[in-house]
């Protein structure tokens, strides 16, 4: 653990006070992560850990916090699931803007890939799998189940095939959404519950089915 400043040691026990209740393990969480000397952070960025968390940095990766970066939070129904993050083989991970990760929620980084993350919030059990890179603009509201994966889980013919994913900013993606490699979906569109994106969705864009395809032009959400 790195030299821990006391203004900053007290900052983050006071904001882990609002919902750690009473529990040693939230507490040394908290502790642990803004103070590790693997995680860097930048500006105004700091951990929050409000359900049990689980963040696994081997000795090649990198973990830049530039923002308010919220991992866990108790939800109406409790899943008991902890929220993981996991850097190898050379990953990294950058908080750019206030991000929140909900309970049960996963970024798995591994192959020297990279995960850039500028605003929003992930739901419960949402994930990201990343061998290249993923970036996902301000504001993005990502729903349970959804499932961002930019890479293959295994070799074929000794190789691991990725493709980047960019994700504009104020976007939204539907309930158990699959969003696979090599697509860009464009600023302030939305993904339907369940779809399967294969292709680039424009800005501005409502797109469901699987495969995802444009059923809408020019639509506003908030």
């Amino acid at each position: 653990m790195k030299h821990i400043h006391p203004k900053r040691l007290i900052r983050n026990l006071l904001r882990v006070a609002c919902h750690a209740r009473f529990s040693p393990k939230l507490w040394w969480q908290n502790v642990c992560y803004n103070h590790w000397k693997k995680i860097r952070m930048e500006n105004a960025g700091y951990i929050d850990v409000i359900s049990p968390t689980e963040i696994n940095l081997y000795d090649d990766s990198t973990c830049i916090i530039r923002a308010p970066f919220v991992v866990g939070g108790f939800t109406i129904a409790q899943s008991g699931i902890n929220t993981r993050i996991g850097i190898k083989m050379g990953g990294v991970l950058e908080v750019n803007g206030s991000f929140h990760l909900l309970e049960g929620s996963s970024i798995v980084i591994i192959n020297g890939g990279r995960v850039v993350l500028h605003g929003g919030y992930m739901n419960v059990g949402a994930k990201i799998v990343c061998g290249g890179l993923v970036e996902i603009g301000e504001g993005a509201t990502i729903a349970p189940g959804v499932v961002i994966h930019e890479c293959d889980a295994h070799e074929i013919e000794g190789r691991l095939s990725s493709k980047p994913i960019y994700i504009g900013k104020h976007v939204w993606i539907g309930e158990k959404a699959i969003i696979l490699k090599g697509v860009s979906i464009g600023d302030g569109a939305i993904i339907g519950a369940g779809a399967v994106v294969t292709k680039d969705v424009p800005a501005g864009c409502l797109a469901v089915g699987n495969p995802a395809k444009v059923i809408r032009e020019n639509v506003i959400w908030k």
